[in-house]
């Protein structure tokens, strides 16, 4: 992930699931049976949202975490 997000687990018509949502980049989001699952396809979607904003030269709002080691 290059950018902050939110897991929630849902739960609706007694099933329980996950959604992982990006805090800066505006509705990408993905779910899954786990929380695993979720943030593995998230980590997916949010490079896809990352490629076509800059294909399509989309300004990517926020500053991406940065790790020191």
């Amino acid at each position: 992930m290059q950018y902050t997000f939110e897991v929630n687990k849902i739960s609706a018509n007694n099933h329980e699931f996950y959604v992982v949502k990006s805090k800066v980049l505006p509705c990408c989001v993905a779910q899954g049976e786990t929380i695993d699952e979720a943030v593995n396809l998230f980590n997916e979607v949010e490079a896809d949202w990352i490629e076509t904003a800059n294909n399509m030269g989309i300004i990517i709002p926020g500053e991406p975490i940065t790790k020191e080691l």
